[in-house]
């Protein structure tokens, strides 16, 4: 099985659990090699979600760097009129 097979799978089968909300979960596949990335609502999410792909991996490797939405870092900008009206001070 290719790379994008093997993440095509993953992404369906983590799509299809009912205990795991998939939309904030990206999947990257290298040489058969799985790493998940982005945020979900809850430890038990991350704790399945990593669990299945570990089962569909056939013994490669799996790094999981999925991290709680609650504790994510975000960007924070400025509302963009503030932005327009600094430009225009320039």
């Amino acid at each position: 099985m290719d790379d994008n097979q093997i993440k095509n799978k993953i992404k369906y089968y983590l799509s299809k659990h009912p205990l795991i909300n998939s939309s904030d979960i990206n999947v990257f596949v290298y040489k058969g090699d799985v790493t998940l990335i982005g945020t979900v609502s809850n430890k038990t999410e991350i704790r399945l979600a990593e669990f299945l792909v570990k089962q569909m991996a056939e013994g490669k490797k799996v790094i999981c760097k999925l991290e709680l939405l609650s504790e994510a870092p975000t960007l924070r900008l400025p509302p963009i009129e503030s932005i327009f009206q600094n430009m225009s001070r320039v």
